[in-house]
This record gives structure tokens, C-alpha cells and sequence, in this order.
């Protein structure tokens, strides 16, 4: 399989284009991407299509490139991939349409996390979600589900644009609800740490005139909840963890065999996530270790 690889890298980056996005929800085809001019004025068509191409740039970067190195690149290296339409976004100047791969800030991007590929598709189309955010860290990372919300739960009221406040303080309605705070806990904390990112994943450090809060903690984490500061203390947390070199294996068996993972494959998911947390985090040793495994050629499990 290394080999093959090895050989034919358009494949490989083919492959990872399409696995990395899946497993993080970064969809530009979502209605979330429709987003609202009037709330988010730096938006055009153009600047949806040049993060979706650093998001590829990226994505190519690390497959090939850089070996494919889990935490040195795709969640924690500051770097992203820059031309005149999208570097605004990032507080930048760039000149014509190539890309360039350019050294970002490092006070306020690390990772893919931090990119406004990611930040815009899990946000709404007119503001930021940090229940939506929460999730995909709680699902990606860690392989958790939220609980099943109670029945009858009303929505939130409306926005009040006469009385503009911060998303955080509206969302913080989740948590002062004991019906809602049992399950908008597991990951409302991890969301509101991205709250120094708007919709489109521009940084900021106001909202409508206040200041944003981006305190937040690493929720089910292993020997417990976690504190964080901002969204770059989460992002380095998550890369550290055992749990997610656990779960991004996971993700990718699923990718790659097509199906959800069955108890007589946790053996070998157990032995390609320690291999590659204990070394350089290589996707494709772990997806050879996938392909060469039993479980690779077992494409239905008998449910009886």
C-alpha cells in the first residue's frame, strides 16, 4: 500500500481530499455557505471559492509534501494557503490570483481548525454556532454522540436586533437551562472557545461592540474536563490526545473499509491508533495497517 501510494501521489491526494472534509463536516455545498451579506459584509462568491482551495492546497500539502504528519500540519501549523481574494480574511495583504502557502499568525490560527473552510461550514449563514462548532469536536475527536435532546424543547427565541449582544450570551441560554445543559454541556464549552472566529472565520475580538469571550474547556476528555483559553490551547490539547489518534483511526476505517467498526476490529484500530501516536502520525501507515488487517476484507458484519 505504501507503495502504491508512493507511486501514484494524485491518489493518495484524492483521497484525503475527500476523507478530510467528511470527517470534519467542511462542506462548501451546504446552505450554511449561503451566507448573509448584510451580517457578514466581507462575503462573496469568490471568497467561498478561494477557502475551498485552500482547503484543498492544504489538504495536498500535508498528504504529500510533508508526509502526511497528523498534528505538525493539519492541526497545529500555523499556515495557510493565501491570494488576494482571501487573504483579507486572515488580516492580510496579497497581490493577484495564485495561491501561495504563507505563515499565518500564530497568536490566532493553528491548524485546519482555525482556517475559514472549517469556521464558515460550521456556522450558520449569518453567525457563529458554538453548539454546531462543540459537536464536531466532540464527534470527530472523540467518537461521542450527544445525548438524544428531551422532547418538547423549545428554540431559542428570535435575535434581537434592537438589542444586539454577543452569540455567547445567547447561547448561554443553553447552559442556564438544566433540560438544555445536559446535552448542550458535552460541547457547547469546546464551541465557545471558536468564538474569536466569526462565520466566515475572520478573527475578532469584538461582537456588536463587545468583547468575545473564548474561554472555554476540552469536554470528556480522558482524566477529565480540561480548561482552555481560546481555541489554539483546544486544538493543541486535541492534538496531544491519545483519544483523538484513537478516533481519527477510527474515522479513517470508516472512510476506507465503509462500514462502522465492529467489536472483533478493535484490536487492530487499538494497534494503528498507538502506532500513530507513538510515531509521525502518518495517515498512510495507518490506512496500510487498515488494508493489510482481516477487518479490511470483511465488507458487511452479520448483525444475528
Amino acid at each position: 500500500m505504501a507503495r502504491l501510494i508512493a507511486t501514484y501521489p494524485d491518489a493518495w491526494q484524492q483521497q484525503m481530499r475527500q476523507f478530510v472534509p467528511q470527517w470534519l463536516g467542511i462542506n462548501f455545498n451546504k446552505t450554511e455557505w449561503q451566507k448573509d451579506i448584510d451580517a457578514l459584509p466581507m462575503f462573496s462568491a469568490s471568497l467561498k471559492s478561494a477557502l475551498q482551495t485552500e482547503i484543498d492546497m492544504l489538504i495536498d500539502d500535508w498528504a504529500v509534501s510533508s508526509d502526511g504528519p497528523l498534528v505538525d500540519v493539519l492541526l497545529t501549523s500555523p499556515t495557510g494557503f493565501i491570494n488576494s481574494v482571501n487573504a483579507p480574511l486572515y488580516g492580510m495583504s496579497a497581490s493577484g490570483s495564485t495561491f501561495q502557502k504563507t505563515a499565518l499568525d500564530p497568536t490566532q490560527r493553528a491548524g485546519i481548525l482555525t482556517l475559514g473552510g472549517f469556521l464558515g461550514s460550521a456556522s450558520h449563514a449569518d453567525a457563529t454556532s458554538p453548539s454546531m462548532r462543540g459537536k464536531v469536536i466532540m464527534q470527530k475527536f472523540f467518537c461521542a454522540e450527544p445525548p438524544a435532546p428531551p422532547p418538547n424543547v423549545p428554540p431559542l427565541p428570535p435575535v434581537d436586533t434592537s438589542a444586539p449582544t454577543t452569540t455567547r450570551a445567547r447561547f448561554a441560554a443553553h447552559m442556564a437551562d438544566d433540560t438544555c445543559k445536559g446535552c448542550h454541556g458535552h460541547f457547547d464549552p469546546m464551541g465557545n472557545a471558536f468564538e474569536g472566529y466569526d462565520a466566515l472565520g475572520a478573527f475578532r475580538t469584538e461582537e456588536n461592540g463587545f468583547p468575545v469571550d473564548t474561554s472555554g474547556a476540552l469536554i470528556g476528555a480522558a482524566g477529565g474536563d480540561k480548561p482552555v483559553a481560546n481555541a489554539l490551547e483546544l486544538v493543541n490539547l486535541l492534538a496531544a490526545s491519545p483519544q483523538t489518534h484513537e478516533c481519527v483511526t477510527r474515522q479513517l476505517f470508516r472512510f476506507t473499509v465503509g462500514r462502522i467498526e465492529a467489536p472483533f476490529d478493535g484490536c487492530m484500530i487499538t494497534e494503528a491508533a498507538q502506532a500513530m501516536a507513538n510515531g509521525p502520525a502518518d495517515l498512510r501507515q495507518t490506512i496500510t495497517k487498515i488494508v493489510t488487517s482481516d477487518s479490511f476484507v470483511v465488507r458487511t458484519v452479520n448483525k444475528e
